[in-house]
């Protein structure tokens, strides 16, 4: 009874704060990117992504390290206190959540690696420098994607090798390649594993800042910025099917993304490097705040006992 007392409190526990947290999330995280304006898209990115996986995390690393050691520690072991409708409640939602979420991210890897093993089954690998290898699929296929997370897999329609020239296709592979090293499809697998409602917007957001740096790691002068502009002007213009769901294509289906992405290559010449780095402020700010919470550890604990305590009643 004391272990699934403890079971049930901390699962009451993770669901109250991922909640919580996620609400916050939805309704905050705009905020954090205006505050990104100024900074490169792969800082961008980052941040974004880390806002978006924030609720689960914080909700999982405060439940072990402090919920569940608030129960070991203080709640006597011979207690035969009833587990109050409160706390059961909310841990069956809890694992109700956490199983549809290991459920939905299992079931994106699998109809990923279908439509991947469709593809490929009577493709034609093709060596790139750098000792890339790309296929292409002999049927319809997406123009150019990058699918699958261990090992990923790229993907070249035919259209698109017969519409881009060489020097255009080596930089749209590059850019491809970038998703591939920022494991970009992992964290579209992390999106599915802590699902919530309202997060479409911030995963979108999250995507165009991811497409924004992979492009910045595929230019290297003026003249591949040219290429790659083209070449996103070419593929918008070739119909194909859309990409597997854990997949990264060189061209994201909203028109407006293209728009910007292009305006952005034809003045590479003219843009500022942005600083990539977090800000000293931050890194301060986060020291600060784990000094504080490891040096008000049993208080934690105590004011966490009374707060279960409280919900079990």
């Amino acid at each position: 009874m004391h272990m699934l007392l403890g079971a049930t409190v901390s699962l009451a526990m993770f669901a109250l704060l991922y909640i919580a947290l996620s609400v916050v999330v939805c309704g905050t995280w705009k905020l954090a990117a205006a505050a990104c304006a100024r900074r490169s898209p792969s800082f961008t990115a980052g941040i974004l992504f880390a806002v978006r996986v924030l609720p689960f995390f914080a909700a999982m690393a405060i439940t072990l390290t402090v919920t569940l050691p608030s129960f070991l520690l203080l709640e006597p072991s011979a207690t035969d206190e009833p587990i109050g409708a409160a706390p059961f409640v909310l841990g069956c939602g809890c694992l109700a959540l956490l199983i549809f979420g290991v459920a939905r991210a299992l079931q994106s890897q699998r109809r990923t690696s279908r439509a991947i093993a469709v593809l490929l089954r009577n493709a034609v690998p093709l060596q790139f420098p750098d000792h890339l290898t790309v296929y292409e699929p002999q049927e319809e296929a997406p123009a150019l994607m990058v699918a699958g997370m261990r090992p990923a897999t790229v993907i070249v329609s035919r259209a698109t090798i017969s519409t881009l020239s060489k020097e255009e296709l080596c930089t749209a592979l590059r850019h491809e390649m970038a998703h591939v090293r920022r494991h970009d499809n992992f964290k579209k697998f992390m999106f599915r594993l802590c699902p919530f409602f309202g997060m479409s917007s911030l995963e979108a957001a999250w995507s165009h800042a991811a497409e924004l740096a992979a492009d910045d790691d595929a230019v290297r002068c003026e003249r591949d910025a040219l290429d790659l502009a083209a070449a996103l002007i070419k593929v918008s213009r070739l119909t194909a099917p859309p990409t597997a769901e854990l997949a990264t294509a060189l061209l994201l289906p909203a028109s407006a993304c293209l728009s910007a992405r292009v305006q952005r290559l034809l003045e590479w010449e003219n843009a500022e490097r942005q600083n990539s780095r977090m800000p000293r402020y931050v890194v301060a700010t986060l020291c600060a705040s784990a000094l504080m919470l490891m040096a008000s550890y049993s208080t934690l604990l105590a004011q966490m006992h009374a707060f279960t305590e409280w919900l079990v009643r």
